[in-house]
């Protein structure tokens, strides 16, 4: 292919990192096709710490996707191997830890290493169904906002959804939610009806 001139770009080293395919991932570099922080990304959320590392000191670019793609795919070494190198993270490490299902990477980011947090690892985690994630989160202070029971509504996990509410969770009676949870808690939820051209009231379990 190559002697018949088909491109190849950044996004060639990805594949091969994101496969697990070392040997090809070197041939396509000994061949001087491009990378960047896709391939690094790749890499972590593949789990091969040989390959991350090998990438690392030849000096393929990082950012903070690589840290976020381990912690969705339950790559605690690649995390903590990431973070003895410095690699930065953010709120979305939590978020992505969440969305996977990974509440041990979870407390570690957060106990262990202090990672940020915002009302997104409450809403993936409400997306994915994981409540004891959501639990968790909202017993160590993760913020949440409607989105959280949105999420629950929108990927059908009721048993989410009735644990939010019933903690306390915002929601919008405007939104598809209102007839969702009346009718799952006919004569406990009490939602104002809307007036045309009134905002939204946000209204939440006592």
């Amino acid at each position: 292919m190559l002697e018949e001139g088909c491109p190849w770009d950044g996004s060639t080293c990805a594949a091969a990192a994101e496969a697990g395919h070392f040997g090809l991932l070197r041939w396509v570099r000994e061949r001087g096709c491009c990378w960047d922080s896709r391939t690094s990304a790749a890499a972590s959320g593949y789990g091969n710490l040989h390959i991350l590392q090998w990438i690392a000191q030849e000096g393929c670019p990082f950012d903070e996707a690589a840290c976020a793609n381990a912690a969705r795919n339950g790559r605690m070494d690649v995390l903590m191997w990431l973070r003895t190198q410095g690699y930065k993270w953010n709120e979305e490490i939590p978020a992505q830890a969440a969305q996977g299902g990974h509440l041990d990477i979870l407390k570690w980011a957060r106990l262990e290493g202090g990672c940020p947090w915002d009302k997104r690892t409450c809403s993936w985690a409400a997306h994915g169904g994981h409540l004891d994630i959501l639990i968790w989160a909202r017993e160590n202070g993760c913020p949440w906002t409607e989105s959280t029971v949105v999420n629950a509504v929108r990927c059908g996990h009721s048993h989410v959804v009735e644990w939010a509410v019933r903690n306390g969770c915002p929601f919008s009676p405007g939104m598809e939610l209102s007839s969702y949870l009346q009718s799952i808690w006919a004569g406990t939820v009490f939602i104002e009806e809307e007036h045309e051209g009134e905002e939204d009231e946000v209204c939440c379990f006592p």
